[in-house]
Protein backbone atom coordinates (compact mmCIF):
# COMPACT_ATOMS: atom_id res chain seq x y z
CA UNK A 1 0.00 0.00 0.00
CA UNK A 2 1.25 3.20 -0.90
CA UNK A 3 1.24 6.66 1.71
CA UNK A 4 -0.33 9.32 0.26
CA UNK A 5 1.34 12.57 0.38
CA UNK A 6 -1.19 13.74 3.57
CA UNK A 7 0.34 10.76 5.42
CA UNK A 8 3.92 11.84 4.40
CA UNK A 9 3.84 15.30 5.05
CA UNK A 10 2.92 14.80 8.70
CA UNK A 11 5.71 12.57 9.18
CA UNK A 12 7.81 15.13 8.09
CA UNK A 13 5.93 18.35 9.40
CA UNK A 14 3.82 16.76 12.22
CA UNK A 15 0.88 14.73 12.76
CA UNK A 16 -2.53 16.83 11.26
CA UNK A 17 -5.42 14.98 13.02
CA UNK A 18 -7.43 12.73 12.84
CA UNK A 19 -6.02 9.23 10.81
CA UNK A 20 -9.23 8.33 9.54
CA UNK A 21 -9.64 11.53 7.14
CA UNK A 22 -9.39 11.20 3.78
CA UNK A 23 -9.92 14.35 1.53
CA UNK A 24 -11.90 14.24 -1.08
CA UNK A 25 -10.62 12.92 -4.82
CA UNK A 26 -9.33 15.33 -7.29
CA UNK A 27 -11.77 15.29 -10.11
CA UNK A 28 -10.14 16.19 -13.51
CA UNK A 29 -12.69 18.61 -15.06
CA UNK A 30 -11.73 19.20 -18.57
CA UNK A 31 -8.47 18.82 -20.76
CA UNK A 32 -7.45 19.71 -24.23
CA UNK A 33 -4.57 19.34 -26.71
CA UNK A 34 -2.93 21.35 -29.14
CA UNK A 35 0.25 21.57 -31.53
CA UNK A 36 2.41 24.60 -30.83
CA UNK A 37 3.40 26.95 -33.75
CA UNK A 38 6.10 29.11 -32.73
CA UNK A 39 7.40 32.35 -33.42
CA UNK A 40 10.38 33.18 -31.45
CA UNK A 41 12.00 36.35 -31.94
CA UNK A 42 10.31 36.45 -35.56
CA UNK A 43 11.55 33.05 -36.38
CA UNK A 44 8.12 31.30 -37.45
CA UNK A 45 8.22 27.07 -37.04
CA UNK A 46 5.09 25.76 -37.90
CA UNK A 47 3.51 22.16 -36.56
CA UNK A 48 6.60 21.63 -33.79
CA UNK A 49 7.24 19.03 -32.18
CA UNK A 50 5.60 20.29 -28.78
CA UNK A 51 2.15 19.19 -27.63
CA UNK A 52 0.12 21.01 -24.98
CA UNK A 53 -2.79 19.99 -22.91
CA UNK A 54 -4.62 22.32 -21.06
CA UNK A 55 -6.21 20.80 -17.89
CA UNK A 56 -8.66 21.83 -15.67
CA UNK A 57 -8.76 20.64 -12.12
CA UNK A 58 -10.75 20.44 -8.78
CA UNK A 59 -9.50 19.21 -5.29
CA UNK A 60 -9.63 20.62 -1.73
CA UNK A 61 -6.67 19.30 -1.21
CA UNK A 62 -3.20 20.66 -0.97
CA UNK A 63 -0.71 18.57 -2.96
CA UNK A 64 -2.09 16.65 -5.93
CA UNK A 65 -0.37 14.05 -8.85
CA UNK A 66 -1.05 14.71 -12.52
CA UNK A 67 0.03 11.56 -14.98
CA UNK A 68 -0.39 11.60 -18.09
CA UNK A 69 -0.25 9.12 -21.36
CA UNK A 70 -0.18 10.24 -24.74
CA UNK A 71 0.08 7.63 -27.70
CA UNK A 72 1.37 5.04 -25.23
CA UNK A 73 4.10 6.96 -24.41
CA UNK A 74 4.26 8.03 -20.46
CA UNK A 75 5.23 12.03 -20.96
CA UNK A 76 4.06 13.24 -16.96
CA UNK A 77 5.39 11.21 -14.25
CA UNK A 78 3.41 11.93 -10.48
CA UNK A 79 4.23 15.73 -11.29
CA UNK A 80 2.90 17.14 -8.40
CA UNK A 81 -0.25 20.12 -8.64
CA UNK A 82 -0.66 23.47 -6.33
CA UNK A 83 -3.88 24.86 -6.79
CA UNK A 84 -2.42 27.86 -8.65
CA UNK A 85 -5.28 28.65 -10.68
CA UNK A 86 -6.39 25.05 -11.11
CA UNK A 87 -6.01 25.65 -14.86
CA UNK A 88 -1.85 24.77 -16.19
CA UNK A 89 -0.65 23.71 -19.35
CA UNK A 90 1.58 21.27 -19.79
CA UNK A 91 3.83 20.75 -22.38
CA UNK A 92 4.99 17.84 -24.00
CA UNK A 93 6.84 16.27 -26.64
CA UNK A 94 4.09 14.86 -29.72
CA UNK A 95 6.78 12.58 -30.63
CA UNK A 96 7.00 14.14 -34.01
CA UNK A 97 9.15 16.21 -36.33
CA UNK A 98 8.85 19.92 -36.83
CA UNK A 99 6.47 20.79 -39.70
CA UNK A 100 4.32 17.39 -39.43
CA UNK A 101 0.69 18.30 -38.96
CA UNK A 102 -0.89 16.23 -36.02
CA UNK A 103 -4.63 16.52 -35.88
CA UNK A 104 -5.72 13.25 -33.15
CA UNK A 105 -3.48 11.34 -30.51
CA UNK A 106 -4.48 8.78 -28.04
CA UNK A 107 -4.48 9.88 -24.19
CA UNK A 108 -5.10 8.71 -20.66
CA UNK A 109 -4.74 10.88 -17.65
CA UNK A 110 -5.06 11.07 -13.94
CA UNK A 111 -4.91 13.12 -11.25
CA UNK A 112 -4.65 11.50 -7.70
CA UNK A 113 -3.59 11.88 -4.16
CA UNK A 114 -1.48 8.93 -4.25
CA UNK A 115 1.95 8.14 -7.09
CA UNK A 116 1.39 6.04 -9.65
CA UNK A 117 3.36 3.12 -10.00
CA UNK A 118 1.81 2.10 -13.55
CA UNK A 119 0.74 4.81 -16.19
CA UNK A 120 -2.80 5.66 -16.91
CA UNK A 121 -4.07 3.19 -20.06
CA UNK A 122 -8.10 4.30 -20.27
CA UNK A 123 -7.30 5.64 -23.30
CA UNK A 124 -9.56 8.01 -25.36
CA UNK A 125 -9.08 10.04 -29.03
CA UNK A 126 -9.05 13.51 -28.44
CA UNK A 127 -8.59 16.01 -30.92
CA UNK A 128 -5.54 18.14 -31.39
CA UNK A 129 -5.96 22.17 -31.98
CA UNK A 130 -3.30 24.63 -33.53
CA UNK A 131 -1.90 26.98 -30.81
CA UNK A 132 0.15 29.90 -31.12
CA UNK A 133 3.28 30.56 -29.13
CA UNK A 134 5.23 34.01 -29.54
CA UNK A 135 7.79 35.55 -28.00
CA UNK A 136 10.43 38.13 -28.10
CA UNK A 137 13.42 37.90 -25.70
CA UNK A 138 12.94 40.72 -23.14
CA UNK A 139 16.67 41.00 -22.19
CA UNK A 140 19.49 42.31 -23.72
CA UNK A 141 22.28 40.38 -25.20
CA UNK A 142 19.63 37.09 -25.59
CA UNK A 143 17.90 35.51 -27.51
CA UNK A 144 13.96 33.73 -27.42
CA UNK A 145 15.71 30.01 -29.19
CA UNK A 146 13.65 27.25 -29.99
CA UNK A 147 14.47 24.03 -27.93
CA UNK A 148 13.20 19.95 -28.30
CA UNK A 149 10.53 19.75 -25.59
CA UNK A 150 11.51 17.08 -22.59
CA UNK A 151 10.77 13.59 -23.50
CA UNK A 152 9.22 13.28 -19.84
CA UNK A 153 8.25 14.87 -16.81
CA UNK A 154 9.23 13.44 -13.51
CA UNK A 155 7.80 14.51 -10.22
CA UNK A 156 8.33 12.73 -6.85
CA UNK A 157 6.79 13.48 -3.23
CA UNK A 158 7.24 17.11 -2.14
CA UNK A 159 9.34 17.79 0.75
CA UNK A 160 8.04 21.39 1.54
CA UNK A 161 6.05 23.58 -0.60
CA UNK A 162 4.63 27.47 -0.82
CA UNK A 163 2.51 29.12 -3.33
CA UNK A 164 -0.25 31.90 -3.46
CA UNK A 165 -4.01 31.95 -3.08
CA UNK A 166 -5.23 31.46 -6.73
CA UNK A 167 -7.57 34.76 -5.88
CA UNK A 168 -4.46 37.05 -5.45
CA UNK A 169 -2.14 35.88 -8.32
CA UNK A 170 -2.22 38.35 -11.52
CA UNK A 171 -1.24 37.67 -14.91
CA UNK A 172 -1.56 40.27 -17.59
CA UNK A 173 -0.85 40.34 -21.21
CA UNK A 174 2.40 41.01 -22.31
CA UNK A 175 3.14 42.83 -25.45
CA UNK A 176 6.32 42.11 -27.48
CA UNK A 177 9.44 42.08 -25.63
CA UNK A 178 8.04 43.42 -22.31
CA UNK A 179 8.07 40.13 -20.25
CA UNK A 180 9.91 42.34 -17.38
CA UNK A 181 7.83 45.39 -17.03
CA UNK A 182 4.93 42.54 -16.83
CA UNK A 183 6.34 40.25 -14.73
CA UNK A 184 7.18 43.20 -11.97
CA UNK A 185 3.52 44.86 -12.84
CA UNK A 186 2.03 41.39 -11.84
CA UNK A 187 4.34 41.18 -8.67
CA UNK A 188 3.61 44.28 -7.17
CA UNK A 189 -0.55 44.24 -7.96
CA UNK A 190 -0.03 41.13 -6.17
CA UNK A 191 1.22 42.37 -2.96
CA UNK A 192 -0.96 45.09 -3.15
CA UNK A 193 -4.12 43.12 -2.94
CA UNK A 194 -2.13 40.30 -0.50
CA UNK A 195 -0.94 43.35 1.83
CA UNK A 196 -3.57 46.26 1.87
CA UNK A 197 -0.87 48.04 0.45
CA UNK A 198 -0.92 51.91 0.49
CA UNK A 199 0.18 52.68 -3.46
CA UNK A 200 -0.91 54.17 -6.76
CA UNK A 201 -2.11 51.93 -9.54
CA UNK A 202 -0.45 54.13 -11.74
CA UNK A 203 2.66 53.54 -10.15
CA UNK A 204 2.73 49.70 -10.43
CA UNK A 205 1.14 49.25 -13.94
CA UNK A 206 3.18 48.09 -17.07
CA UNK A 207 3.91 51.71 -18.04
CA UNK A 208 5.21 52.54 -14.91
CA UNK A 209 7.17 49.45 -14.93
CA UNK A 210 9.01 50.05 -18.25
CA UNK A 211 10.33 53.03 -17.02
CA UNK A 212 11.55 51.38 -13.96
CA UNK A 213 13.21 48.04 -15.79
CA UNK A 214 14.81 50.56 -17.97
CA UNK A 215 13.13 49.25 -20.58
CA UNK A 216 14.90 51.33 -23.52
CA UNK A 217 14.70 51.56 -27.28
CA UNK A 218 17.99 50.36 -29.14
CA UNK A 219 16.32 52.27 -32.19
CA UNK A 220 13.39 51.65 -34.81
CA UNK A 221 11.06 51.11 -31.72
CA UNK A 222 13.38 47.89 -30.84
CA UNK A 223 12.44 47.98 -26.94
CA UNK A 224 14.26 45.78 -24.34
CA UNK A 225 15.37 45.41 -20.66
CA UNK A 226 19.19 44.99 -19.82
CA UNK A 227 19.62 42.02 -18.38
CA UNK A 228 20.31 43.49 -14.95
CA UNK A 229 16.83 45.41 -15.08
CA UNK A 230 16.48 44.30 -11.32
CA UNK A 231 19.05 46.89 -10.26
CA UNK A 232 17.17 49.84 -12.22
CA UNK A 233 14.30 48.78 -10.88
CA UNK A 234 15.27 48.88 -7.08
CA UNK A 235 16.93 52.27 -7.41
CA UNK A 236 13.59 53.71 -8.97
CA UNK A 237 11.22 52.16 -5.85
CA UNK A 238 13.97 53.14 -3.37
CA UNK A 239 13.69 57.34 -5.28
CA UNK A 240 9.69 56.95 -5.33
CA UNK A 241 9.15 55.98 -2.07
CA UNK A 242 7.66 52.44 -2.92
CA UNK A 243 6.75 50.53 0.63
CA UNK A 244 8.53 48.01 -0.48
CA UNK A 245 11.92 46.02 -0.57
CA UNK A 246 13.92 44.04 -3.19
CA UNK A 247 16.53 41.13 -2.69
CA UNK A 248 18.38 39.28 -5.30
CA UNK A 249 18.76 35.51 -5.18
CA UNK A 250 20.28 32.84 -6.81
CA UNK A 251 20.39 28.83 -7.43
CA UNK A 252 21.57 28.58 -4.13
CA UNK A 253 18.66 30.52 -2.24
CA UNK A 254 15.68 28.42 -3.68
CA UNK A 255 14.75 27.13 0.14
CA UNK A 256 14.99 30.27 1.12
CA UNK A 257 12.68 31.65 -1.61
CA UNK A 258 9.99 28.88 -0.74
CA UNK A 259 9.85 30.45 3.01
CA UNK A 260 9.74 33.81 0.98
CA UNK A 261 6.18 33.03 -0.99
CA UNK A 262 5.11 31.45 2.36
CA UNK A 263 5.36 34.73 4.04
CA UNK A 264 3.31 35.98 1.30
CA UNK A 265 6.11 38.03 -1.20
CA UNK A 266 6.04 38.11 -4.65
CA UNK A 267 9.39 36.62 -6.55
CA UNK A 268 10.32 36.89 -10.42
CA UNK A 269 12.14 34.14 -12.12
CA UNK A 270 14.50 35.38 -15.03
CA UNK A 271 16.35 32.87 -17.41
CA UNK A 272 18.60 33.79 -20.29
CA UNK A 273 15.97 35.96 -22.40
CA UNK A 274 12.85 35.85 -20.48
CA UNK A 275 11.32 37.07 -17.00
CA UNK A 276 8.24 35.79 -15.21
CA UNK A 277 6.34 35.63 -12.20
CA UNK A 278 6.40 32.99 -9.57
CA UNK A 279 3.52 31.67 -8.06
CA UNK A 280 4.62 28.78 -5.81
CA UNK A 281 7.72 26.25 -5.59
CA UNK A 282 7.25 22.42 -4.67
CA UNK A 283 10.49 21.20 -3.22
CA UNK A 284 10.67 17.14 -4.02
CA UNK A 285 12.32 15.12 -2.01
CA UNK A 286 14.68 13.72 -4.50
CA UNK A 287 16.09 17.26 -4.57
CA UNK A 288 14.50 18.93 -7.82
CA UNK A 289 12.24 22.39 -7.24
CA UNK A 290 8.91 22.28 -9.29
CA UNK A 291 8.41 26.44 -10.41
CA UNK A 292 4.83 27.16 -10.93
CA UNK A 293 5.18 29.96 -13.04
CA UNK A 294 2.90 32.46 -14.65
CA UNK A 295 3.15 34.12 -17.81
CA UNK A 296 1.66 35.24 -21.40
CA UNK A 297 3.09 32.49 -23.67
CA UNK A 298 1.53 34.59 -26.96
CA UNK A 299 2.92 38.30 -26.72
CA UNK A 300 1.71 40.83 -28.86
CA UNK A 301 -1.08 43.60 -28.44
CA UNK A 302 -3.62 41.29 -31.05
CA UNK A 303 -2.43 38.16 -29.75
CA UNK A 304 -5.27 37.26 -26.98
CA UNK A 305 -5.03 34.36 -24.67
CA UNK A 306 -1.39 33.46 -23.81
CA UNK A 307 -1.95 33.83 -20.07
CA UNK A 308 -1.32 30.58 -18.42
CA UNK A 309 0.13 29.07 -15.41
CA UNK A 310 2.96 26.58 -16.13
CA UNK A 311 4.84 24.10 -13.83
CA UNK A 312 8.73 23.66 -14.72
CA UNK A 313 11.69 21.24 -12.96
CA UNK A 314 14.35 22.75 -12.15
CA UNK A 315 17.37 20.57 -11.18
CA UNK A 316 20.21 21.53 -9.09
CA UNK A 317 22.80 19.43 -10.54
CA UNK A 318 22.52 20.29 -14.12
CA UNK A 319 20.89 23.92 -13.57
CA UNK A 320 18.87 24.19 -15.78
CA UNK A 321 14.80 23.65 -16.17
CA UNK A 322 12.22 21.20 -17.85
CA UNK A 323 9.19 22.43 -18.96
CA UNK A 324 8.20 25.53 -20.34
CA UNK A 325 8.79 26.13 -24.05
CA UNK A 326 10.49 30.16 -22.51
CA UNK A 327 13.09 28.64 -20.10
CA UNK A 328 13.14 24.63 -20.95
CA UNK A 329 16.76 24.13 -21.43
CA UNK A 330 17.54 27.44 -19.65
CA UNK A 331 19.77 28.17 -16.38
CA UNK A 332 18.44 29.94 -13.94
CA UNK A 333 19.38 33.44 -13.68
CA UNK A 334 18.04 35.17 -10.91
CA UNK A 335 15.39 35.15 -8.81
CA UNK A 336 13.71 38.78 -7.20
CA UNK A 337 12.00 38.81 -4.23
CA UNK A 338 9.35 41.97 -3.30
CA UNK A 339 8.92 42.55 -0.01
CA UNK A 340 6.53 45.27 1.55
CA UNK A 341 8.17 47.29 3.85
Amino acid sequence: MLLTPLIILSLIFGAVGCASWEPPPPTLTDIDFSQTDFNLDGNNITDSSWGAATIVYESDDEIMFINLTINGQWVVQNLPLMPVGKEIVLDFDLGVENGINVTQLEYACEITTDLLETMPSDFQTATVADRSAVMYSGIIGANATFSLPPVVLIGWLPADFAYHDEDDIFNQPCGIRECCPVAVSNTLKFLKKKHNLTIDDDKINIETMKLATAWVNLGLDYYISPWNWYDYKKEHMKNHNYPIETTIYDENDLDKIIGEIRRGQGVELQVPGHTATVVGIIKLLNGNYIFMVAQDTNQGPSNNGGEVIQPSIYFPDTKKFAGGYEINGKNLSKIIVECPT
